[in-house]
Parts: structure tokens; C-alpha cells; sequence
């Protein structure tokens, strides 16, 4: 008996060491989204539901309590109607325990028919790496280590050859199979805090030490690179430019959404059209798959590649001569055409915009 009890406190220990609870980052009433009046469901008695957007990037989520008719997943958002009086939800999924959202919790006694609310949640930090586990010098750039997210290497269409409605620009031509091998990627694009702690210095126009670093040329991010590299001991580069969009489209073929992580630009971007002409911190908008933040927005982001101007179809890394170098992501002053997945600008390694900034990659950790 005392066999079969300690069995049981293991298995459930092991439970809990692997399988953590979601936590909620925000839930309030979406006050300019129409949604739950321009697409109404009612009740079996009739009354008109309230709908709770829920931003939550892992797949195959379960929802509990005066849920009312299927639940629809798009875009890392899952929508979720409820009867109107409704106090709280269970969010279940496979990968983390149970969470119960109590409405009160967050200022908001019971829901409101018509209305629409937002509720978003965030990932537990999962699998550590031995890298961040070794490493025993500055907690910047501790953090910096435990937020490269590891991408499984495969085979995608880079590129496009045509999109309903849209004028590509030459460079998003044609189509093409790439394959990639296992790398990892920053979770977040670099702050002006890590690249001061690298660089001694920081010269962005837009202010903050959780804002992403700009006015960096190519040159100064080689720079950064090495001197993180000595540093540490793990090899970082910028992403090359298969590697960034694979990482965009999450890692998958199938992925077909515009930008990275949705179709609809304002939910995981900032661009021209709500960025108030500036930067933002990281992390704020919703994530890709992958759990990577600013993929689309806020700064573009550095390569490794240049580009072969007489041949639009090929891109060729390092070569020392060509003067003009591939930018990725579109940033807060562009609009939604320079932000898709599939779009590259080019621009001279020396330039020091305050709208390009970088992202780290890595081949092993």
C-alpha cells in the first residue's frame, strides 16, 4: 500500500513539474471591437451571447462555463461566446493545467450581451536550456540566452507566387522550395538594453531599454554578434534570410497567414497605422506559433544576406561586395504591404535607420 501511495505522489509530482498552469496577462472589454454585434449568436432562450477573444497561440484549447455553440480558432485567437451573466471561464488544453479566469478578478462582475471582451494569456516558461543553465556571468544577458527559441529544421515554399487581391513586389518571386536545418531564434528582437550591455553605448532615436535597439548598421550587428559570441561561448549570428521566414511562417508549409502569426496586421504588429510614429516595447502584440514576438513591425530586422540584384529569384550570403543587404518584418513606419512574410527590402549595410533594428539566431546551443 505504501508502494502503490508513493507511485501515486510521483506520478503526480511529475505532473506538475512538466505541466504548468496558463496565466492570464490582461482581460477587459474590447470597447472599439464590434465583433459580438457584426456576428451575433444567441442562446436557447434567445438572448444575445457576449464573445470573449481569447489570445492564446497553443492549439486544441478546451473552454468550460456557459459556453454557448462551437468554439472558433484563427489566427492564435480563439472565439468564444458565452451566456450573457456568465462569471468565469476554464481554459484546458493538453500541454498545462487547468485555468479558471474569474471575471471579478479583473474588475468585470459578470458579462454583457453584445459586447465583446478580450482575454489574454501567457505561456509558462517551459524547457530551459543547458546554455542559460551554464552560463554564470550578467543576468541581461542570462535572459537574452533563455529566450532563443529552438526551430526545428524542414522543407517550405519561400516566396510567393500571387496573392488574391495583392501587387508583389518583384523580389517576393517566385515560389520556391528552401530547406532549412534545426536553428534557434530570438524570442524577442534585441533591446537597447542587451545591446548596450554588448556594445557600451546606444544611439536609438526611440528611447527605452525594453524597446528594440535601432539605428544599428549591418557592420555594427556583426559587431554585436562576435563580442555576444566571446562572451558566452554559443556561436550567434543574425538569421539568415530562409531561416527568418521559415521562422515567420511558424515553421510549417501549411502556415498561410499574411504576417507572422494572423492575417489581421494590427493584432500582432506595430506598423504605421497604430505605432503613433514610434517604437514599442517588446513582447506587447500577439505572438507567432513559435511563441516569437515583432516578427511583423516595431523595427525591421537584419540578415545575414545580401541580395543578387541582377537575378531576383536568388539571394547569396556574405558576399563582401554587394553593398546592399536583405531587411525583414517591415517595421512601425511601413505600411501593410512591406510587412507580409514574404516581403524583403534592401538596403546598404551602412545605413542606420531608426526603423531597422536585428534578432539573434544560432545554429547550436
Amino acid at each position: 500500500m505504501k508502494k502503490l501511495y508513493f507511485v501515486i505522489l510521483l506520478s503526480l509530482s511529475l505532473h506538475f513539474a512538466f505541466s504548468q498552469e496558463l496565466k492570464v496577462k490582461s482581460f477587459a472589454v474590447a470597447a472599439k471591437d464590434l465583433s459580438a454585434r457584426t456576428n451575433v449568436r444567441k442562446d436557447l432562450n434567445g438572448n444575445v451571447c457576449a464573445l470573449v477573444k481569447v489570445g492564446l497561440t497553443v492549439k486544441g484549447a478546451k473552454f468550460e462555463g456557459y459556453v454557448v455553440g462551437d468554439v472558433k480558432y484563427e489566427s492564435g485567437e480563439y472565439w468564444v461566446y458565452m451566456a450573457e451573466g456568465a462569471k468565469r471561464l476554464k481554459v484546458l488544453n493538453d500541454e498545462n493545467t487547468p485555468l479558471e479566469v474569474e471575471f471579478s478578478n479583473y474588475e468585470i462582475d459578470k458579462l454583457k450581451g453584445n459586447t465583446t471582451y478580450s482575454l489574454t494569456l501567457i505561456k509558462p516558461e517551459v524547457a530551459v536550456l543547458p546554455a542559460y543553465e551554464n552560463y554564470k556571468g550578467k543576468p541581461v544577458i542570462k535572459e537574452l540566452i533563455k529566450n532563443m527559441v529552438f526551430v526545428k529544421g524542414g522543407s517550405f515554399t519561400m516566396g510567393t507566387n500571387g496573392i488574391k487581391g495583392v501587387q508583389l513586389s518583384p523580389m517576393e518571386k517566385p515560389a520556391h522550395e528552401v530547406s532549412v536545418a534545426d536553428f534557434y531564434i530570438g524570442r524577442y528582437e534585441v533591446s537597447q538594453k542587451e545591446w548596450k550591455e554588448i556594445m557600451g553605448y546606444n544611439n536609438s532615436y526611440f528611447s527605452g531599454s525594453e524597446r528594440p535597439v535601432e539605428k544599428v548598421s549591418w557592420d555594427e550587428c556583426q559587431l554585436f554578434v562576435k563580442k555576444l559570441s566571446d562572451l558566452t561561448g554559443i556561436k550567434f549570428r543574425l538569421p539568415t534570410d530562409a531561416e527568418w521566414e521559415y521562422a515567420a511562417k511558424g515553421a510549417k508549409e501549411s502556415d498561410s497567414h499574411l504576417y507572422s502569426g494572423a492575417d489581421l496586421l494590427n493584432d500582432v504588429a506595430w506598423t504605421k497605422s497604430n505605432s503613433n510614429k514610434k517604437t514599442h516595447p517588446r513582447g506587447e502584440k500577439i505572438p507567432n506559433i513559435l511563441d516569437l514576438y515583432d516578427m511583423t513591425g516595431n523595427v525591421a530586422e537584419w540578415v545575414q544576406d545580401t541580395y543578387n540584384l541582377r537575378k531576383f529569384s536568388n539571394y547569396i550570403s556574405n558576399i563582401e561586395n554587394n553593398k546592399l543587404y536583405i531587411t525583414r518584418g517591415g517595421d512601425w513606419f511601413n505600411n501593410e504591404e512591406s510587412c507580409r512574410n514574404t516581403y524583403k527590402s534592401l538596403v546598404p549595410k551602412g545605413s542606420k535607420g531608426n526603423n531597422i533594428g536585428l534578432r539573434l539566431a544560432c545554429t547550436e546551443m
